[in-house]
């Protein structure tokens, strides 16, 4: 999902006991960026993308303003009669919500929720609230959010068909909603005991997400699948979360200090950034147990990575080598397929090949190379096509037994994507040496 994420203070010495399994980190993330800084503004910031690349964000231009990027055109995203404005979420319709303001400096200025479609805004405010902020809208026009009630009490809501929901779980002191898939789950956080709690929310019931033996957690975004991603407080530091089917396993790629998990697409690959260990904050993608670091632009830093399509394309803000602060969106250099895994598995007398796909677009099907030293002559040892499974919205799983080996020899194998123009794409090589062992090492390329 296309989820804004708001970061939060958290704190407390505690131990963790979460799932997670052996991890390895690879560099191979390579982008295509685009710079996001609209005509005469001084900074600007990627907030979230919709399935058709469309972006919305907000900026500096005399004060914040909220913006829209389609097809290489800026449109200005502000409610009329307001002075200020943040666009933070757009569905795959191209429906954008944010919040405005009017500037007031009386101390009545509240923040006030729309939602912008077709060129015409909507009011997106609880009847009798002081104010809100609309954060996430799904492909079905729901929208959810938080704001201050009659009392001032911060609470979450829900908007759909003209009709409000207020979200706040039992035994809060307060809740934002941060994030609705499309079947109309929502998560967020909020307060209680002194703690920042995590928190689904589905048809009128309630869950807390909160890993075990963490104190303080932030559920930040949840894809179609219902899987939650966010972040919390543990003792070594804040560190990156997935929830997938009441599983936890702690997301921090090997060797970091801190993380944020930030959205996780259809697909589940979780996208993040912080501290890589040497004090320089990096970005970060996650999928079934693979850490991929995303490369920047040479003189790029600082990074934050808002989101994820489900295309696997980014969006965040970062500073370029000038200081100044743009946002950004990155597309993954090949995106016939968005590979999670290329597996390389020495049996004896054979080697099992496994890749798997997280998106195929246009996708024909695969060929597989083998050489005898890395920057050797790859042949090609599949005598046809290996078909493609996976589709836009869903990959698929491969496997293929290479026989034509002999033991304790190294082999180095690539494999090719082949797109429905003829048009290839080469990822790895990953090696293996076949021996009579009771233990094999798997490599895999990412």
């Amino acid at each position: 999902m296309k989820c804004i994420t708001n970061k939060l203070a958290l704190s407390g010495v505690i131990c963790v006991v979460v799932c997670f399994g052996l991890s390895s980190i690879s560099e191979g993330g390579e982008y295509t960026y685009t710079e996001l800084l609209p005509p005469g503004w001084s900074s600007a910031e990627a907030r979230s993308i919709n399935i058709n690349g469309d972006v919305v964000g907000s900026g500096e231009n005399a004060g914040i303003k909220g913006f829209l990027y389609s097809e290489g055109v800026y449109t200005l995203i502000l409610p009329p009669g307001f002075i200020y404005s943040s666009a933070t979420g757009i569905n795959d319709t191209g429906t954008v919500v944010g919040w405005c303001d009017d500037g007031s400096d009386d101390g009545t200025a509240f923040h006030k929720g729309f939602l912008y479609s077709g060129g015409a805004y909507t009011e997106i405010i609880p009847p009798g609230w002081l104010g809100a902020e609309a954060q996430s809208i799904n492909n079905s026009g729901t929208v959810v959010g938080y704001g201050q009630d009659s009392t001032g009490l911060s609470k979450g809501f829900i908007y759909s068909g003209g009709a409000y929901t207020e979200i706040i779980p039992p035994g809060f002191s307060n809740a934002g909603a941060y994030c609705i898939n499309d079947s109309g789950v929502v998560v967020g956080y909020g307060i209680e005991s002194g703690w920042y709690k995590g928190f689904i929310y589905s048809g009128g019931v309630y869950t807390e997400i909160i890993p075990p033996g963490w104190h303080g957690a932030a559920a930040i975004a949840i894809n179609d699948s219902g899987a939650v991603v966010g972040y919390g407080d543990i003792s070594t530091g804040i560190k990156g979360f997935l929830c997938n089917g009441g599983v936890y396993t702690e997301i921090i790629p090997p060797g970091w200090i801190h993380s944020y998990a930030t959205d996780i697409n259809d697909s589940g690959t979780v996208v993040g950034y912080w501290d890589d260990g040497t004090g320089l904050s990096k970005g970060f993608i996650y999928n079934e147990g693979v850490y991929t670091e995303i490369l920047l632009p040479t003189g790029w830093g600082s990074p934050i990575f808002n989101a994820i399509n489900n295309s696997g394309v980014l969006v965040g803000v970062v500073y370029d080598g000038t200081g100044e602060q743009k946002g950004f969106i990155a597309i993954p250099q090949s995106t016939l397929i968005m590979l999670n895994t290329f597996i390389a598995t020495p049996k004896a007398g054979k080697i099992i090949l496994q890749w798997s796909t997280a998106s195929e677009i246009d996708n024909a099907g695969f060929n597989l190379y083998r050489a005898n030293s890395e920057n050797g002559d790859y042949l090609k040892i599949n005598t046809s096509l290996i078909p493609a499974q996976g589709s836009s919205a869903q990959g698929a799983n491969y496997e293929f037994i290479d026989k034509d080996v002999q033991n304790r020899r190294t082999y180095y194998y690539k494999l090719e994507d082949i797109d429905l123009n003829g048009n290839p794409t080469m990822h790895g090589p990953v090696k293996a040496t076949p021996r009579w062992i009771c233990g094999v090492v798997k490599q895999q390329f990412k």
